[in-house]
This record gives C-alpha cells, structure tokens and sequence, in this order.
C-alpha cells in the first residue's frame, strides 16, 4: 500500500503529463495482454502440418482438426471451397485470405509503435513546463532565490522524461516481438498458400489426362 501512495506521489509531483504517462502505460500492458493470448490462441505446429499436407493426396477434416485454430485453417478452408476454380482465381482467393490475417494479427500492434514515438515526446515536454516553471519562480524571487528549491523544481520537471523512456522502451520491445511473430507467420502463411496452388495445380492436371483418357477409351 505504501508502495501505491508512494507512486501516486510522484506521479503528482509530474502533473498531467504523468497521469497520462500513466495511463498509456497501463494501455500497453492491456495490448500485451490480449494480443499473447491471441497468438497464443492462434498458434500451431506449422512444419507438422506443412509436412501432413505434403505428403496427402486429399485433405480430409482430420488432417486438419488439430490445427482449428491457426490462421493457417482459414487458408485451407478456403482452398477447399474455391478448390473447383482456376488456378488465377483460386491464388487471389487464397493471397486475400492471407491479407486478411497479416491485418487480424497486426491489430493495435501499431499502436505500440505510436506510443513508444510519442511517449518521450511527452516526457520532454513535462520536463521543458517543468523548467520554465521553475526559472520564472527563481526569476520573481530574485536574489532572494533558494538554489534548493530551484534544484528540486529540476527534480520534479526530470521525472516526467523518466516516465517517459519507462513508458516506449517496453512499448519498443513488445512492437519488435510481435511484428517478428507477424512476419514469421505471414512467411508460413505464403509458403502454405505456395503449396495448395501447387497441389491444385497438380490436381487439374490429373483431371485432364484421366479425362482424355476417357476419351480415348470411348474412341476405342
């Protein structure tokens, strides 16, 4: 509890600016939060199912339960839907589910990078307010000035700089990590993609011979 009054103490002490710190603060932390459990939520074993997949001649329902809730499913749902199309067709089908996903996963990530530009900007701004609030009560004292007080007016106008760099250098390292997960999962996801339109290419060609081999047949 002393701890909390403690911190509520300086944050008075840094004024607006520091409750808004604050409260940015707090925000990245709700982020965080919800987008690891979504990628979390979200994950799977993309080279088990790379390989499974390679290796059928028909995806079937059971192939791909384990992975229901990958963005990966949605991908191969709609191959399977637009599986009759051409090859163009069924490729931009296939590319907008991709875009789809990268703009899901990258949802308020930016606003990490937004804060982590912004938030030292703040803090500076509190500090120079500060400063200039300090030099204009050292310059109507005059000579009667106390250099204490003037050096705990620095104090107090440094604090919000702090808050500041505690504020981006978090909302940075959270914006790296999960923009390196968003590319990790988009290369999947384009390599998924590769795959299906190799194997539906694969598929129409096989429909074409056996057909003109029928055909033949039927000539014979």
């Amino acid at each position: 509890m002393n701890i909390i009054l403690e911190i509520i103490k300086i944050i008075n002490l840094a004024g607006v600016i520091g409750w808004i710190l604050l409260f940015l603060y707090l925000f990245i932390g709700t982020i965080c939060i919800e987008r690891m459990y979504y990628f979390y939520y979200t994950r799977s074993e993309f080279n088990k199912l790379y390989t499974a997949l390679s290796q059928t001649s028909e995806i079937s329902e059971e192939l791909i339960t384990p992975y229901c809730f990958s963005q990966n499913i949605k991908i191969i749902q709609s191959f399977q839907k637009n599986n009759s199309l051409s090859n163009k067709i069924l490729n931009e089908r296939l590319e907008r589910e991709v875009f789809e996903s990268i703009e899901e996963m990258e949802s308020h990530i930016w606003l990490l990078y937004q804060i982590a530009y912004v938030s030292p900007l703040l803090g500076l701004l509190g500090t120079v307010l500060g400063l200039i609030s300090s030099f204009q009560i050292m310059a109507t004292l005059g000579e009667s000035a106390d250099v204490a007080a003037f050096a705990s007016g620095i104090w107090e106008a440094m604090i919000t700089t702090a808050f500041g760099l505690i504020v981006a250098i978090p909302s940075v390292l959270l914006y790296k990590t999960f923009d390196k997960i968003v590319e990790k999962r988009s290369n999947q996801m384009t390599k998924l993609v590769s795959l299906l339109n190799e194997y539906h290419q694969n598929n129409q060609e096989i429909q074409i011979v056996a057909k003109q081999e029928n055909i033949s047949y039927e000539n014979i």
